[in-house]
């Protein structure tokens, strides 16, 4: 038996209200997780921990370029890329933001960067040549980075991450900036992360609390390793008050 459902337009409005209302909720609770001045003083030091011992572990001058994975989807790892970038900026570094992410990029809705902006001018387009640098660069005022979208979503987006551009573009990048950070997608579903081994400084690893998985975790390391990749360690994400490492910070750190 088919059954089929009719709404009437009073229900239709009353769906668009509940529709609207949550994309708000959803709206305030990503704006609620990027870091900003306003941030509660445990987030900001939550993160600071986190950028004092990636520094640690990347010693010597010049540029670092810092790739940010993790195993699966929705581990944190976008978030975690965004906000190292606006913490290092807090201590007076230059840097810039790529998102890598060139199958499922969310960094330029997090920061409300208008589509159409951002589907001329992303990643994407400024490794085909369709745009130049000085288009694809953005800067971000109220976090005080600069940033490059991902753009388009290219047919195959592993022979752009992969191609000589890309690796002439992050040379050129570390020069220009004090620290470039790299959001990639996760290691187990595609090697696109690993392909950057041989042009970026090192690999912080996103696992999160109740979801990351022993073997999916061992299989990301290995794959790093694999490629001679340098592994700086590992940021703890949603991990319950009596395991956080600061003292009830949202984030932990620890060295692989």
């Amino acid at each position: 038996m088919i059954w089929r459902l009719l709404v009437t337009g009073m229900e239709r409005m009353d769906m668009g209200r509940k529709s609207k209302r949550k994309m708000e909720r959803q709206k305030a609770k990503e704006e609620k997780m990027v870091l900003s001045e306003s941030s509660s003083f445990l987030m900001k030091e939550d993160y600071a921990a986190l950028r004092t011992n990636v520094a640690f572990s990347l010693p010597g001058e010049g540029g670092k370029c810092i790739v940010v994975t993790s195993s699966i989807q929705h581990e944190g790892k976008s978030t975690t890329a965004l906000n190292l970038a606006a913490s290092y900026a807090q201590v007076g570094k230059k840097v810039l933001l790529i998102d890598c992410d060139m199958r499922m990029p969310v960094i330029a809705s997090r920061l409300h960067i208008k589509e159409d902006e951002e589907k001329k001018t992303g990643l994407s387009h400024l490794l085909i040549g369709e745009c130049k640098e000085s288009d694809a660069v953005r800067y971000v005022e109220k976090l005080d980075i600069y940033m490059i979208t991902a753009g388009m979503i290219p047919a195959d987006p592993t022979r752009l991450l992969s191609s000589s551009e890309m690796t002439i573009l992050l040379d050129k990048m570390k020069k220009e900036y004090d620290v470039v950070v790299l959001d990639c997608p996760p290691v187990n579903i595609v090697v696109d992360a690993c392909l950057l081994a041989g042009c970026v400084d090192g690999y912080l690893l996103v696992v999160q609390h109740g979801k990351s998985e022993k073997r999916a975790i061992a299989s990301m390391i290995s794959q790093i390793k694999r490629v001679n990749g340098n592994i700086l360690g590992f940021v703890y994400t949603n991990a319950p008050v009596e395991d956080k490492k600061y003292g009830g910070y949202q984030y932990g750190y620890g060295r692989k």
